[in-house]
């Protein structure tokens, strides 16, 4: 949809080889990674690129939204992970002391918890994110590996995960569940590549 939509566009070429697409949460914009790293933010209600996100120099691998639709989150193979503000199309926090390459990213809807999946979790809160404001959390994520698929909870107290040792885990981020009892390992009959809470 997104290439047909530019198809005849004078930029076209710039939107040739799209990456990875984002819905954001209010469902009227999906943001876009280019082959040039270039991040666009296109709105359904006026068919226009809102915003362009430019400045990584590294090949942009995920993307994801915050639940208030104002910031973005990219992952880079040069192992750094960048939150965008829309209103200024900037860099507000750069988190680069990744042990590895964050394959993928998700950020909950209700406790503004930031996770990726080189086992990492740090928090940021969208409406009082400022430059370097990185909240690193309690993580209980030391079972996840590079590449695992993830998706937080409703709620945002819990965090599955999955992955090629054929299990599924539930890590919980309540404060008042003790550390010994914060995961659940469910066994599965294969790799497990994808994840999805109802």
């Amino acid at each position: 949809l997104v290439q047909a939509s530019f198809k005849r566009s004078k930029e076209s070429q710039h939107y040739r080889n799209l990456g990875n697409l984002a819905w954001s949460p209010c469902g009227e914009l999906l943001a876009f990674v280019s082959s040039d790293s270039v991040v666009s933010v296109w709105s359904v209600v006026s068919n226009t690129i809102q915003n362009t996100l430019e400045g990584q120099t590294a090949w942009v691998i995920n993307l994801c939204w915050c639940m208030e639709s104002s910031h973005v989150c990219t992952s880079s193979i040069d192992q750094t992970v960048h939150v965008w503000q829309l209103a200024t199309q900037s860099i507000s926090v750069t988190y680069d002391n990744c042990k590895d390459v964050a394959t993928c990213l998700s950020w909950d809807g209700r406790k503004s918890q930031l996770c990726f999946t080189d086992g990492s979790c740090w928090t940021v809160n969208p409406a009082e994110v400022t430059e370097k404001t990185v909240k690193i959390s309690g993580a209980r994520v030391e079972y996840m590996q590079f590449g695992d698929p993830m998706m937080w909870s409703h709620s945002g107290e819990k965090l599955a995960s999955g992955g090629g040792e054929a299990m599924v885990q539930i890590i919980n981020f309540d404060e008042e569940v003790p550390p010994d009892d914060c995961n659940l390992t469910i066994d599965m009959p294969d790799v497990v590549s994808s994840i999805a809470w109802s």
